[in-house]
């Protein structure tokens, strides 16, 4: 079995904001997202070099612990989303290899931050 990868991201959790249209029809991802989502894709290639861990095409097991600063409303999905679509051509080929996932979200004023462990499905 691969040792698990575990990204740790600090900071507030982001979520994945719903795609914007410009006023030309095209649809793009928010400016907010797709900061976020390359500093989860920094964390991971570190995480990534410190482990030895190489771009996978197995199946996936996922687990997404959110550790907010505050009580205010955030969708768990939009945060798990924002998870694994960062971790697309770099950790797995494609997020449809997670085969399994489980997400928290908890409170942690003193240290928010993201913890994604990624797990390579044997069966």
């Amino acid at each position: 079995m691969k040792t698990p990868l575990v990204i740790r991201v600090p900071g507030p959790p982001v979520g994945k904001e719903r795609p914007r249209a410009s006023p030309s029809g095209h649809f793009y991802t928010p400016p907010r997202t797709q900061a976020y989502e390359k500093t989860v894709r920094l964390f991971a290639l570190q995480a990534m070099k410190a482990s030895g861990w190489v771009k996978t095409e197995a199946n996936v097991k996922i687990w997404v612990h959110a550790y907010v600063a505050d009580k205010r409303r955030r969708d768990l999905d939009n945060l798990e989303k924002v998870a694994a679509d960062s971790l697309n051509d770099l950790v797995w080929e494609d997020d449809s290899q997670i085969v399994e996932s489980h997400a928290y979200k908890k409170l942690d004023r003193d240290n928010p931050r993201l913890e994604i462990t990624v797990e390579v499905d044997d069966e």
